[in-house]
């Protein structure tokens, strides 16, 4: 059976304060999901560290702004040590310095230079790429593929959405980056019709384009290890994400 957790920043409405934020994280455990990805602006580990012990539920994965991250390295390992957490996320470069191609390169070297560090002291990097790493390079290069190439140590927050999106197959995707995306992101979303308009709204995850089954029965046997339930929709409620992991457990019972 999958173990499933929930990146907590898709209940920010919830999120007002020490008490709202305790109480829904315990909703959430009781609810049965297992662990949490922190996603936030801030990071405040004494804070975190309090939701952790009063809730009971465990932060497995963070996103960290890479500016930030590369301001402070070590400071953020020993940070994601205190709270018990050794997958450290980093949010997608922006399209600003993906543009600048000399830059760009250099950012990813020297993140695989501190990810060699991280995985000395037990921890491993994870970067959340975006639909601009699928953009290419002057030479024709597509920058996911770069980072591949170039920054083995660098691992990746695989989002099917973003590698469907750019045109790839997310299968074949998720057999590419093996070994490398232990972080998994659970969505799935439908195109429809309204007022005249193509749109494209978050679904639930036994009823969209994605055939999760079958699609995270591969991913476990690539490597992945923690799966997150991720729901864009600004509107969503607890009650959705109830529903999130009764389809969860439907689809793998």
């Amino acid at each position: 059976m999958f173990e499933v957790g929930l990146n907590l920043k898709c209940l920010s409405k919830y999120l007002k304060d020490h008490k709202t934020i305790v109480e829904t994280c315990s909703l959430l455990k009781d609810m049965g999901y297992s662990y949490l990805e922190f996603d936030g602006t801030s990071f405040d580990v004494i804070k975190i560290q309090k939701i952790i012990d009063e809730s009971k539920i465990n932060i497995c994965l963070t996103n960290i702004s890479i500016d930030k991250f590369l301001a402070r390295p070590l400071a953020f390992l020993k940070e994601h040590g205190f709270i018990g957490c050794h997958n450290i996320g980093l949010s997608s470069m922006s399209l600003e310095l993906i543009k600048d191609e000399k830059k760009c390169k250099n950012i990813i070297k020297e993140l695989n230079d501190i990810a060699s560090i991280a995985i000395n002291n037990n921890f491993k990097l994870f970067y959340h790429f975006s639909l601009f790493d699928f953009l290419q390079f002057k030479d024709g290069t597509v920058i996911i593929d770069y980072i591949l190439e170039n920054a083995p140590l660098i691992n990746f927050v695989f989002d099917p959405y973003f590698v469907h999106l750019a045109g790839y197959n997310v299968n074949d995707f998720i057999v590419k980056l093996k070994n490398r995306i232990d972080c998994f992101y659970l969505k799935n979303y439908q195109i429809s019709l309204e007022n005249g308009n193509v749109s494209i709204n978050p679904a639930s995850l036994s009823n969209g384009t994605f055939n999760i089954k079958e699609m995270l029965s591969l991913a476990k046997k690539t490597g992945a290890k923690y799966f997150f339930v991720v729901n864009e929709n600004n509107q969503v409620s607890l009650h959705d994400i109830q529903k999130n992991i009764e389809s969860f457990r439907q689809i793998f019972k």
